[in-house]
Order: C-alpha cells, then structure tokens, then sequence
C-alpha cells in the first residue's frame, strides 16, 4: 500500500471526507456551487489543522467532458476571485494587488487567445 501523500486541496472530482469533518468544516460554501468548491473546503480543512491526503496507488474513474465555453469559464473565474476575496486579509489583498492584477491579465489573455469565450 502507498503512503499517503499531504496535497493542498482535494479534488472535487474523487474524494472522501467523513461526515462530523464535512459538518465541523461547514459543508460545502453554497455561493460556490460548482468549481474551486473543493479548493475552499480545503483551505478551511487546513486552517482547522487537519490534513488534506491523496492516496497515489487509488483508481478513480471520473467520465468528464472537457468543454471551453462561456459559462464554465464564468463560473471558474468568479469563484476563483470569491475564494481569494473571501479568504485573505484586507491587508494580504493589497500586498498582492500588483501580482493579483497581473494574473488576471494573463487569464484574460490566456482565455481569449484559447477560445474560452465562445462555446466549443
């Protein structure tokens, strides 16, 4: 058997948590409804001192259609943006203000050069 490997985050795609953690961490955040959902309950795993795990020698089978389209990347940005705005200090947040700006720059670019605007 493989040791388990410390990740920042589980994936939302295969994963398993018991039920009084999923409780004590407050469930899922509802505002996120789909994409980054697994990212923040991480993060809170994490600020509660608990550890986030993957074992390497698991198979998951995950049937996932790879599609650009409009709405995903709505969704996958805005709740990027309420996970950052709602996670870090007010003062975290102009600290990184200039980096932060910058990336959203190059997501722009990135989306527009590889077609995420228009539906696939």
């Amino acid at each position: 058997m493989s040791a388990l490997q410390d990740v920042p985050y589980p994936s939302g795609a295969a994963m398993a948590i018991r039920r009084e953690t999923f409780e004590l961490l407050g469930g899922f955040t509802e505002k996120l409804f789909m994409y980054q959902e697994d990212l923040e309950l991480g993060w809170r795993a994490r600020l509660h001192g608990l550890r986030v795990v993957v074992n390497p020698a698991a198979d998951v089978y995950h049937e996932y259609e790879f599609g650009r389209n409009p709405r995903k990347h709505y969704l996958l940005e805005r709740n990027r943006l309420v996970f950052v705005l709602s996670s870090f200090s007010p003062r975290l947040l102009l600290l990184l203000a200039p980096v932060l700006v910058s990336a959203e720059a190059g997501m722009l670019a990135l989306s527009l050069k590889e077609g995420w605007s228009h539906p696939a």
